[in-house]
């Protein structure tokens, strides 16, 4: 029996982008101030009104972070996350899995230092989404940079709720990356 799953339509989420898109979302990304990743909110059953509110507040980019996950079940928090995305005219970003982010049609995806390189990455995903990559030092950073063709610096920080978060936005000429800490 021949294994058909190579031909089953992507995920719901997923599109094809045109170059013009693509340039797009760089510009979107370029743009962006605040980056939002968070967990599944499982303990409190509130994810997709969450991700309302921050995305009304105005993050810019969320990402699902929660390691660990089966990928179809990513793929379903994920759809929760496109469409809030969708909703709001935000960018949806993945973590670690670039498998998982072409299925999803992510914008974004987000790789670690211990991940996929950048080429390995880019060889699954084609020309689209693009790709970002943690780096902790200088070094590591020339790394990435060379091997995605640019480079960007952003800081890191923590913000306590949503209106926080919102403020530190508005003062920043630069992306924040919360990662955890922010309640509703």
């Amino acid at each position: 029996m021949a294994d058909h799953a190579e031909h089953a339509p992507p995920h719901p989420g997923a599109k094809a982008r045109t170059g013009a898109e693509a340039a797009s979302l760089r510009t979107r990304l370029a743009d962006a101030r605040l980056y939002l990743c968070t967990g599944a909110r499982r303990s409190t059953g509130d994810l997709a009104p969450f991700l309302d509110a921050v995305l009304g507040a105005g993050v810019d980019i969320v990402q699902l972070r929660e390691k660990g996950l089966e990928a179809r079940e990513e793929l379903g928090l994920l759809e929760l996350f496109a469409e809030a995305c969708r909703r709001h005219g935000r960018l949806l970003a993945v973590n670690d899995r670039a498998d998982v982010a072409l299925a999803a049609g992510a914008d974004v995806v987000h790789l670690g230092q211990d991940d996929l390189p950048v080429s390995a990455a880019r060889h699954i995903l084609g020309p689209h989404p693009l790709i970002g990559r943690s780096s902790h030092s200088p070094g590591q950073a020339d790394i990435s940079a060379r091997a995605a063709g640019s480079r960007r610096a952003r800081p890191a920080v923590t913000a306590g709720n949503r209106r926080g978060a919102a403020r530190s936005r508005r003062r920043l000429r630069r992306v924040m990356w919360v990662d955890a800490g922010v309640s509703c």
